[in-house]
Parts: structure tokens; sequence; C-alpha cells
């Protein structure tokens, strides 16, 4: 996967342009709205980093974007979560998460779960 960096270069006094220090990830910023003028000049301001797989390219978050989705609708949007604890929460998150990989079964996987499906190709031990 290649990483898009958005964050200026840094110009040093005499113009000649010098590498930035990429190591912190708390610069990072990630959004959905990578393409919107307003988040690029918010972006080049703060000296924020965006992280894209290809500019442009949206199937290349597709699974991702689409499993947030079936957890939002199946978990979060069901729920009144106002009385929950962040750490039960985060437990029902991973729950999810758990029960999705081993016990969800996908019609395009043939009937079988991501797990199942791994271990018919070989691809993880049985």
């Amino acid at each position: 996967m290649t990483v898009k960096l958005s964050r200026p270069a840094k110009t040093n006094e005499s113009g000649s342009t010098q590498e930035r220090d990429y190591s912190s990830q708390s610069e990072f910023f990630h959004s959905a709205a990578y393409g919107s003028p307003v988040l690029r000049l918010a972006q080049y301001e703060r000296s924020l980093l965006g992280a894209v797989s290809v500019l442009a390219c949206e199937p290349d978050n597709a699974a991702c974007e689409g499993f947030f989705g079936r957890l939002k609708t199946e978990l979060i949007y069901p729920r009144n979560w106002r009385d929950i604890q962040l750490q039960d929460f985060m437990e029902q998150v991973d729950d999810y998460i758990r029960w999705y990989n081993k016990h969800r079964l996908k019609l395009p996987l043939g009937g079988r779960s991501p797990i199942e499906y791994r271990q018919a190709l070989g691809l993880m031990p049985t």
C-alpha cells in the first residue's frame, strides 16, 4: 500500500526545502474527506499529515468502510451507549469483531465465516 503524505515540506530562511520528521504518529490525520479543499487547507495550515492508500482511489478502502458500516449498523446504532463505561464499550466492540471474523457467515465467501474461508484457502491453520 502506498502512503500519500500531504504535509508540505519545510522551507528554511534561504528558501531551500528541508525534510520533515514524520516520526510522531500524533501528527497524522485520517478522514474520508481527503478531497475537500477546506480540509486540505486546514491540514496545510496545521502541518498535519494525511494518510491515504492511493490518491482518489475509493475502492482501496471499500472493505474497511463496509466493515465499519456494518459494525455501526449492527452494534452501535441500535443501542443507547450513554451509561456504558469506556472499558465495557471496548469489550463489546472486541466481542463483535471476534464474532464477525469467527462466526458471521458471508455469502461472498461461500457461506463461510472469514476465518473458515482463510482456513479453506490454507492461509491460516485449522
